[in-house]
């Protein structure tokens, strides 16, 4: 499967509800909007029978952005599911009932990141260490290492 074939799929599929970006026949990234995630998701893992690789979280301008890529059996496709959440109130809806490779990829982003995925059914403290508050998030830009560094004595 192409990028372009992918990309029909998902336009027939979901229309209004999909934007593309192609980076080559190889890549391809879809933006979706957070009430469109899991029925996005779950058509690419099911219908298209993608598999989760990995996701990852990265504070932008617009909020904190979540991508889930996915990988197709014999093909050289990778497609990224791109969704963003406002970074005062980030939420989106859990999909580990639907890939359950995202469970710990979710808790970890949970904790790096702050986002709250609605649903999961464990979202607790994973690798961040404990003498940094649950409030605080250290992948995010306003994480400030020299305040943590003088609050545990290493000034």
């Amino acid at each position: 499967m192409t990028a372009k074939e992918m990309t029909f799929y998902l336009s027939e599929t979901f229309s209004e509800k999909v934007r593309f970006e192609t980076a080559s026949d190889k890549r391809l990234y879809v933006r979706v909007q957070p009430k469109d995630l899991r029925e996005v998701i779950q058509y690419v893992y099911k219908e298209k029978k993608g598999r989760l690789s990995t996701a990852t979280g990265i504070e932008v301008r617009e909020g904190i952005e979540v991508m889930y890529h996915f990988s197709f059996n014999g093909f050289p496709l990778v497609a990224t599911i791109r969704v963003t959440t406002p970074k005062h109130m980030p939420e989106l809806d859990s999909v580990q009932d639907i890939l359950k490779g995202a469970y710990w990829i979710e808790r970890e982003i949970h904790d790096f990141l702050g986002v709250v995925f609605k649903g999961h059914p464990k979202l607790k403290r994973l690798f961040k260490a404990r003498s940094i508050p649950e409030d605080v998030y250290p992948l995010r830009k306003d994480f400030d290492l020299e305040k943590f560094r003088e609050s545990i004595g290493e000034a």
